[in-house]
């Protein structure tokens, strides 16, 4: 039991603590012109009427707090923080606000944000693309949404949930984009279905095609083939779809078959066949096609089990027995590792991302020109763009007329990496003209899964 001297002393040594911690409190803190106190290296800002973490730097209203941001001021409307990389500042004018256009618009009085493009004359937001992203909601489902960008700020707007397509709680693989219908298809087995009682499983392929501006999903079910679509992609100069199929000879895989898929009528019409017999050559999974709808790409590896043999497979589908040949003499720049995709250009020419060596592990993605007579050449260095994190694909796209590049990659966030966020790239052909910047509200990229893009008409 405490006696009452004793009482005294803890009282005074309660007074004394409460005095020295509110006194150290104080020398850490602000106070701002309207009283408010910033603490904990934080410090006034917006005329001293808020706070701004430590570190950060003031803009009118707002706080700049990346280390790549500097301040557009805007005293009137309240400012904007660019990042350096890619943007620079528009002050206030032509009746708008203070502005973040990329490195290569100027400041025009034209469009919605007073950013154009001086080898167009165009506002920034007349060059859109449409994607498709997956993301995870509260209930532990991961719905699909369709979503506009602006090519210019990465701004995205619009976004729609997509009805009447079910991706059963997996990674779906990319969509493709027709630019002409303003449509994205995907052909996919159903493997929930039963398998036929004969050699060929024979499951159902449905094809699906969604509406970006409306989110809705119409399916069709393909007729003249059935099965696994291992390989698919888009012509532009015909409006067809090609794509391949496992053929089976006693219930085992022994080739495959080659598709032209008419995507009004969900009709494929078979154009070549293969047999590989006891060994895979995986000529079914190609990434691209000649503009002539005649020959099909694959690139990676010939022996794909272990990884060996780099190069790029070119199949001849224009006779009803298919020709393939292995080109291995392909080179990368010097640099970088080898290619994680591919593109068709012109006369012969591929478009690719390839990854940057790096001591520091951070393998930077550049955009990469070349051939199969190993001319390469660097077209883009895009500064922090990555590949996913663990797993799950990335997204591109090669407009119609070949102009434009453009693909979806991860931006990285060397702190945490649970803030990595996803990027949006264009990059003007042949000049090389290259805009990389952040989607808008942000996406993330431990989270958010890209299904596809495209550029419309």
């Amino acid at each position: 039991m405490l006696n009452q001297h004793s009482a005294t002393i803890i009282s005074i040594l309660i007074v004394v603590t409460l005095f020295l911690t509110s006194n150290v409190l104080a020398q850490d803190c602000d106070t701002c012109n309207n009283g408010a106190k910033c603490c904990g290296g934080e410090h006034c800002c917006g005329n001293g009427e808020m706070c701004c973490p430590k570190g950060s730097q003031c803009c009118n209203d707002t706080c700049c707090e990346m280390p790549e941001e500097t301040c557009c001021p805007d005293p009137k409307h309240g400012g904007v923080c660019c990042v350096q990389e890619t943007t620079a500042c528009c002050p206030p004018s032509f009746n708008h606000p203070s502005r973040c256009c990329p490195q290569w618009f100027v400041c025009c009085e034209a469009g919605r944000y007073g950013c154009c493009d001086p080898s167009t004359g165009k506002p920034a937001e007349d060059s859109i693309a449409y994607a498709l992203f997956e993301i995870p909601d509260w209930s532990g489902n991961t719905p699909m949404y369709t979503m506009e960008l602006e090519l210019a700020s990465g701004n995205r707007k619009d976004q729609t949930q997509i009805t009447g397509f079910d991706d059963w709680g997996e990674l779906t693989r990319v969509f493709l984009y027709d630019p002409k219908k303003n449509l994205f298809f995907l052909p996919q087995a159903n493997f929930t279905a039963p398998p036929h009682s004969k050699d060929d499983p024979m499951r159902p392929i449905t094809l699906y095609a969604v509406n970006p501006k409306t989110g809705v999903t119409t399916s069709k079910i393909i007729k003249g083939a059935t099965d696994k679509v291992t390989g698919y992609v888009y012509n532009v100069n015909t409006g067809n779809i090609v794509m391949a199929t496992y053929t089976y000879k006693n219930g085992n895989k022994n080739g495959y078959n080659f598709y032209s898929l008419n995507t009004d009528t969900a009709v494929a019409t078979l154009k070549s066949s293969i047999v590989f017999g006891d060994t895979d050559n995986y000529v079914g999974y190609f990434h691209a096609i000649s503009d002539d709808g005649n020959a099909v790409y694959r690139l990676g590896y010939e022996d794909v089990i272990h990884s060996a043999s780099p190069g790029l497979g070119i199949t001849d589908i224009s006779t009803t027995t298919v020709k393939t040949n292995w080109i291995n003499n392909i080179s990368t720049p010097t640099g970088y590792q080898w290619f994680i995709s591919l593109n068709t250009y012109q006369n012969g020419e591929f478009i690719s991302l390839a990854p940057a060596d790096s001591e520091l592990g951070t393998n930077e993605l550049s955009v990469i020109q070349w051939n199969i007579h190993g001319d390469t050449k660097v077209i883009a260095e895009l500064g922090n763009a990555h590949e996913t994190p663990y797993f799950g694909p990335l997204a591109e796209y090669m407009a119609h007329d070949k102009s434009v590049y453009a693909a979806v990659v991860v931006h990285n966030n060397f702190l945490d990496s649970n803030y990595d966020r996803w990027s949006l790239v264009n990059v003007a052909l042949p000049s090389g003209k290259t805009n990389v910047m952040p989607i808008y509200p942000f996406m993330m990229a431990q989270s958010d899964s890209v299904s596809g893009l495209g550029i419309p008409l």
